[in-house]
């Protein structure tokens, strides 16, 4: 349900202080209605380096390569929602 202002909470959250304090990662991803998983996780890995393409499209390898880069860190991951 659009408008509700979900995606302004949200915001408000990921950019207080003490969130950046606390977490060592935070990404912000959009979401379309027709998402893959694949470009998904493609998305959260480039979020998550500082927008370091990904340029693969085999599951397992960006399954790893996901893992890598989350792996021994405190991380906020929100997934926002786009409406078409």
């Amino acid at each position: 349900m659009g408008g509700l202002g979900k995606t302004t909470i949200a915001q408000l959250a990921y950019n207080e202080e003490r969130v950046k304090r606390y977490f060592n990662l935070r990404m912000w991803v959009r979401v379309s209605n027709d998402f893959e998983v694949r470009r998904l996780i493609g998305f959260i890995i480039e979020s998550a380096t500082s927008g370091s393409k990904c340029d693969t499209s085999n599951m397992d390898v960006l399954q790893q390569r996901l893992q890598e880069v989350l792996r021994g860190k405190l991380f906020l991951l929100v997934l926002d929602d786009v409406m078409e």
